[in-house]
């Protein structure tokens, strides 16, 4: 999809490609025939006629690979061959386009379906410990200590920390069908003949109107409190354990994105790099002063917090709030993910692993996103708005039908 649509490959399917690419062979095959034949090879040694023979040789080499799997072992070709209805030459074609040897498998996936993770205390070198780590968390922690004891600056230590804490996860069935759940609530609510969403546990209309102002502040200041939150569940029951892993993953991936992929939120680099180096600074400020243990750091991440947002407040521990603590997050994943620039998920279709891209070709079928004729708006407007004579779509939707 990238290559057909953002370079020149689609050209090579065309009559003039087809010339043109024949041409530049045919002009080669005339250069080896010229110099074979008519050449005065005895001017120059034998080391530098050896390297034209396999210059020309590998030349033609590559072209045979080319036209083997861009024409042969392709879909276009096996989409062609059964729009002229040509039985035999489809299945040949399916066969080789197919394969587990020169193809690509019916049953291998284009996508590796994990999503990237990268946590605020991993950043900030404070994250928990296993109690017996492995060779590579060793070696990581060694050459984080060598890039602090050599003077590395915080674009540095930010590079290094994106390059060596980013982690990847699964994507399970309960976080797709959170999705698709949350999707379908969206399309519904409250002017497509759906209920309205109550939100009890979690103060999200405050925090989708400050969304506005600094959304990749507002990413990390939710970031962190999902932590703290996640830190106080104790209970072992099954479900509540299975949220806790879904909200952990998607506020990770969250962070993932605003580190590693800040363009494909809106944001431009220097910020999000800009923001996260000064919560950094602030919550090492703050830990100079104590020690590195479990309690000291949730305390100063609650100082933190409120010092970012007094009017943040940190729900009960319960598993009514863990499930809208769960789609708070999904929905945040959903608007990020339909106010994205389509180029961005061209890319990493052509990459081939990226989770919100998935997300953003769902909201695309079903016709929802800036890049359809129904994109999808952050909040809502106020009460004292105005009538509502539209039926925009919200990820976070506080009108009464």
């Amino acid at each position: 999809m990238y290559c057909d649509v953002y370079t020149k490959a689609a050209v090579l399917r065309t009559r003039s490609g087809i010339i043109l690419r024949c041409t530049s062979q045919v002009s080669a095959f005339l250069a080896l025939v010229l110099f074979f034949t008519v050449g005065n090879k005895q001017r120059y040694n034998r080391v530098d006629t050896a390297i034209t023979y396999m210059l020309f040789m590998g030349c033609f080499f590559l072209e045979v690979c080319a036209i083997f799997m861009m024409v042969i072992v392709s879909p276009w070709t096996w989409a062609w061959l059964k729009a002229k209805k040509w039985v035999r030459l489809t299945r040949m074609s399916w066969a080789l386009f197919s394969g587990n040897t020169i193809g690509w498998p019916e049953e291998k996936m284009l996508w590796s379906n994990n999503m990237g993770q990268y946590n605020f205390l991993i950043y900030v070198g404070c994250e928990e410990k296993p109690s017996t780590p492995s060779m590579s968390e060793r070696v990581m922690t060694r050459i984080r200590k060598m890039t602090k004891a050599v003077g590395a600056g915080e674009d540095k230590l930010f590079w290094l920390s994106k390059s060596l804490d980013t982690k990847y996860e699964e994507v399970d069935a309960d976080i797709t069908d959170s999705f698709l759940k949350e999707i379908e609530v969206i399309l519904q609510s409250p002017f497509g003949g759906g209920p309205s969403r109550l939100w009890q546990h979690l103060s999200v209309n405050n925090m989708a109107r400050e969304f506005s102002r600094d959304f990749s502040a507002v990413i990390i200041n939710l970031h962190i409190s999902t932590i703290i939150h996640l830190s106080e569940v104790s209970s072992v029951d099954v479900e509540i354990v299975a949220l806790v892993g879904v909200c952990r993953k998607l506020s990770n991936y969250m962070m993932y994105l605003l580190a590693t992929h800040p363009v494909m939120l809106q944001v431009t680099a220097t910020s999000a790099k800009s923001v996260l180096q000064g919560f950094r600074k602030k919550f090492m400020m703050m830990m100079m002063t104590g020690s590195i243990n479990k309690p000291v750091v949730l305390q100063n991440l609650k100082e933190l917090i409120s010092k970012e947002d007094s009017r943040l407040c940190l729900p009960e521990p319960c598993k009514e709030t863990l499930e809208e603590m769960r789609d708070m997050w999904v929905r945040i994943i959903i608007y990020a993910a339909g106010r994205s620039r389509p180029e961005t998920h061209a890319t990493q279709l052509a990459r081939g692993r990226e989770f919100l891209t998935f997300i953003w070709l769902l909201l695309a079928h079903k016709n929802l996103g800036s890049s359809t004729s129904f994109p999808i708006e952050l909040i809502s407007p106020p009460p004292n708005f105005g009538p509502y004579s539209d039926v925009r779509s919200y990820a976070f939707d506080f009108r009464q039908n």
